[in-house]
């Protein structure tokens, strides 16, 4: 009955009903409490999406992506690089299939070629139709031998948007 009373923010004190049942609840314990809370917040939705990824609860990523009041664009790149952060390529990937956020802006594929062994992520991004590799004369490319993280430079070769002969060279 609290929960359907609109004066409840079941999101006060930090969150603590949704914390607690992201942390300890079944998938229905944590869509009920979402289903009923009055308003969340940008910053407590950032806090709960970060928790979800931490905690590898695909589930909870996935009900939060459903909520109409949950805009994974409010905040550029934010919710891919914590994805990426937290090394989680299914809540990355659940980000880019939801098709609101856009990985060229600013660019998902440069921070990911900039960090060597995230080859898995460079994957997902370069099968996005709306990720182009070639950008800025082969720049990711570069990135990626600069760091000589042989698997994403291969990623990147086998791409066939990316051409040797256009590569900008950097001193």
């Amino acid at each position: 009955e609290l929960l359907a009373d609109n004066r409840v923010d079941p999101t006060a004190d930090g969150g603590s009903p949704l914390y607690v049942a992201l942390n300890d609840g079944t998938k229905e314990v944590l869509m009920a409490v979402l289903q009923h809370q009055s308003m969340l917040l940008f910053e407590r939705y950032y806090a709960v999406f970060r928790r979800a990824i931490e905690l590898r609860r695909l589930d909870a990523v996935t009900m939060i992506l459903a909520d109409a009041r949950f805009d994974p664009t409010q905040s550029g790149l934010a919710f891919l690089i914590i994805a990426f952060d937290e090394d989680s390529p299914e809540a990355f990937q659940a980000l880019l299939d939801d098709g609101r956020v856009n990985p060229n802006s600013p660019p998902a594929l440069k921070a990911a070629c900039s960090f060597p062994g995230r080859s898995a992520f460079v994957k997902m991004l370069l099968a996005d139709k709306r990720v182009n590799p070639a950008v800025v004369g082969n720049e990711r490319l570069i990135t990626a031998v600069n760091l000589s993280d042989a698997e994403t430079v291969q990623l990147l070769l086998d791409d066939k948007r990316v051409s040797w002969a256009h590569i900008m060279y950097y001193d």
